[in-house]
């Protein structure tokens, strides 16, 4: 053995044996495949706190993104005007599309996570989009129904303040 600063190494300088997984888990198609080949094991769920799924399975659990938490997290993002997102590796993706029922087009199941964040990117600009024209036409019918009623409001507060007066408020 030998003596490094390393990440299985109980302190500093001290020899390490390095610690086997049962699970290749480290990525997006590793927890996607075990998810898929031991259903009836593993239990599935989701924490609204976190926007995140996680599964169970007896002292297990895998906490893990999917392409709706990506997706929350993208809204998130732009919502809050962050500056951006940072994906740290493409290739931990599901870049076969292995995770999921083949069909006609085995493209559209490549890479999940990313097509998520793409989709989530498009969706919410267009929700903003659709926001910033709502706000207008408000604005713009708000102005209008002002021009429209400025005689009635002044004529109003005025009466207002007359009965204020009258009745010695």
């Amino acid at each position: 053995m030998r003596a490094h600063a390393h990440i299985y190494s109980s302190v500093i300088g001290s020899p390490y044996k390095r610690v086997r997984r049962k699970l290749k888990l480290g990525n997006f198609y590793g927890i996607c495949e075990e998810l898929n080949a031991n259903k009836s094991s593993w239990k599935q769920f989701w924490d609204e706190k976190s926007v995140t799924p996680f599964a169970v399975n007896g002292n297990q659990v895998i906490a893990y993104d999917n392409e709706r938490s990506i997706a929350e997290k993208v809204k998130f993002a732009i919502k809050n005007k962050l500056g951006g997102i940072m994906v740290w590796s493409v290739d931990t993706d599901d870049f076969h599309g292995d995770c999921y029922e083949k069909d006609d087009n085995a493209i559209a199941a490549s890479y999940p996570l990313m097509r998520a964040i793409n989709k989530a990117v498009f969706v919410s600009q267009r929700e903003q989009a659709n926001e910033v024209i709502t706000q207008e036409e408000k604005d713009t019918a708000n102005k209008k129904e002002s021009v429209n009623s400025s005689s009635g409001t002044a004529l109003g507060s005025l009466g207002l303040c007359l009965a204020l007066i009258f009745f010695g408020l």
